[in-house]
């Protein structure tokens, strides 16, 4: 049995590694969390996973980093001896670190203590600061990424090609089953593709950088299929913003703004199409596509974002060369016109989830490197 901490730092994409670590416990980890961003709390407190104090740079305002470097000689020997007390008082094995700034500053202290370190990159890295191109120099240590593109950012800083993993993203695909809601009423007609509208829908994470090609793309799109509809799932606040540029591209009857609803999948299972709006791929934007895939939902997505290793191009999905609306439009209206490769794509994406992407196989991968010693 392995004893994992996990430090979390400010990386709000844990929370989507609830279902993992649920799994972990079930094969017997012990999970051990610290530092938890502001949005997983009130789940550490539901499933009383066990909470160990520890100070995170990342968590830090800016303006007290320069403290924190001047008295760094105090906290490394405050890092070494506490983690050598977790170590004997816990059994903690290794730590999983999810932030640069943490991996960075801990790693030191942490190797003299005894206790295996991980860096698990949930996002590819769009800037590298000095501390984390100075690690690169000195660490030969094992780096989990989700996806090609994480790796191919973190060979671009320096590290080594040998010490870094990829892991295969999952989804818990008990939760994948219809569930009635308020746009049911989009799916009322015999036949899904046959349907009185037809539905492209994308979630809002962080990045959102692709939202107004969408918006674009849908207005090109009208014209060939009149019925369309844009459900855009996201948070609240930008909600105002969404829809005063939806008006003022004249699609105000068509786009549909839905805040965040606890469960996403009630709502993917009446998609037509998925299609990403975000500028790369982290575990957020990789576990939406699997969601809408374990649907039987195409997902359209530009290449080099992140999510090549998910789809297959004109398999389970397609991914388009390039960001321009037009190509947008084009694959949209062109699976909308073709109901054989809309439902090709359809079946293929559920049976590649189902076959490859279950959280059992993610926590099969992880722990199958541990035990061939590869990290």
């Amino acid at each position: 049995m392995f004893n994992t901490l996990w430090f979390l730092g400010n990386n709000d994409e844990a929370i989507c590694l609830v279902d993992f670590w649920e799994e972990m416990e079930n094969k017997g980890e012990k999970i051990f969390l610290a530092s938890a961003p502001i949005a997983l709390k009130q789940k550490i407190k539901e499933k009383k996973w066990k909470k160990i104090f520890f100070p995170s740079l990342s968590l830090i305002h800016k303006t007290f980093k320069a403290v924190i470097i001047l008295i760094w000689p105090f906290l490394f020997l405050f890092g070494f001896f506490y983690l050598w007390f977790l170590k004997k008082q816990h059994g903690i094995t290794k730590i999983i670190f999810l932030t640069a700034a943490d991996f960075n500053f801990w790693i030191l202290p942490a190797r003299l203590a005894g206790v295996k370190i991980i860096w698990l990159v949930t996002k590819p890295l769009e800037k590298v600061n000095w501390p984390t191109r100075l690690t690169s120099k000195l660490w030969s240590g094992p780096i989990l990424v989700f996806n090609r593109l994480t790796a191919e950012k973190l060979k671009t800083a320096g590290f080594d090609d040998q010490t870094i993993k990829t892991i295969t993203p999952g989804i818990n695909l008990s939760r994948v089953k219809r569930q009635e809601n308020i746009f049911s009423r989009l799916a009322e007609a015999d036949d899904k593709y046959n349907r009185k509208f037809f539905v492209v829908g994308t979630v809002l994470t962080a990045d959102k950088l692709r939202l107004e090609t969408l918006l674009a793309a849908s207005r090109t799109c009208l014209s060939a299929i009149p019925n369309l509809q844009i459900i855009i799932i996201g948070d609240m606040l930008d909600r105002k913003k969404i829809i005063w540029l939806a008006e003022k591209m004249g699609l105000g009857t068509i786009v549909w703004f839905v805040g965040r609803p606890k469960s996403l999948n009630k709502y993917f299972s009446h998609f037509d199409i998925y299609t990403p709006v975000c500028g790369l791929a982290g575990l957020p934007e990789i576990n939406l596509v699997l969601l809408a895939q374990a649907n039987g939902v195409p997902v359209i997505c530009p290449e080099g974002i992140g999510l090549e290793g998910i789809i297959k191009d004109n398999k389970n999905g397609l991914i388009l060369a390039g960001e321009e609306k037009e190509k947008l439009a084009q694959a949209i209206i062109k699976l909308k016109q073709n109901f054989s490769r809309h439902r090709r794509l359809s079946q293929t994406a559920r049976e590649h989830i189902h076959q490859n992407h279950s959280i059992a196989a993610m926590v099969n991968n992880f722990q199958q490197l541990f035990n061939k010693k590869i990290i």
